[in-house]
């Protein structure tokens, strides 16, 4: 029974991963009524802005910051990769003594050990990730006090900001909003 759900499970976050992975790769910022992809490949993020924010050496700065904390941390990876390893070992783990009387089940506990860890880890990376996205969009900001065109770019799509308009025009002065029609 625990080996279908540690299969479904897994399944669950390949799926989920690999949805993530498309999201990250098609995201835009707008810069003279032109989307410009904001991530040219999933290992520097943010790169697609570089060519703008290297105008302003603040903005060039926090985009570096940007990229450097947003490459992949040994720590998660060890964790990762410990929860995996954990599950693997509850799943060829045999007990010849059978523990139905109550006592501790080794495999299980590997199982919903290594299951925690994972979830433990997956949540840990995108806090992470989500308090990264602030450098990126400080960059933007830095670059749009100084700069000419504006660069407009909301990091999330589920981000009351990022609702698009019909043009690309902002009515407001901050300069980091993604084709958002707002009146102040």
């Amino acid at each position: 029974m625990i080996g279908k759900f540690v299969l479904y499970k897994s399944i669950f976050f390949l799926l989920i991963s690999n949805v993530y992975a498309q999201e990250i790769c098609n995201r835009t910022a707008v810069i003279n009524n032109q989307e410009v992809l904001v991530d040219l490949n999933s290992n520097a993020r943010g790169e697609g802005l570089r060519s703008y924010l290297k105008k302003d050496k603040a903005a060039e700065r926090h985009l570096n910051d940007y990229q450097a904390s947003s490459q992949t941390q040994l720590k998660n990876a060890a964790l990762g990769t410990f929860g995996v390893g954990m599950i693997i070992g509850g799943l060829l783990y045999s007990d010849d003594d059978d523990s139905s009387d109550g006592g501790f089940d080794v495999r299980e506990g590997l199982i919903i050990g290594g299951l925690g860890l994972m979830a433990i880890n997956y949540l840990l990376y995108k806090t992470i990730e989500f308090n990264n996205e602030e450098k990126l969009e400080k960059s933007i900001e830095e670059y749009n006090k100084r700069n000419v065109p504006k660069i407009y770019f909301v990091p999330y799509k589920d981000d009351p900001r990022a609702v698009r308009s019909k043009n690309y025009e902002t009515k407001d002065t901050l300069g980091i909003f993604a084709g958002v029609t707002t009146d102040f």
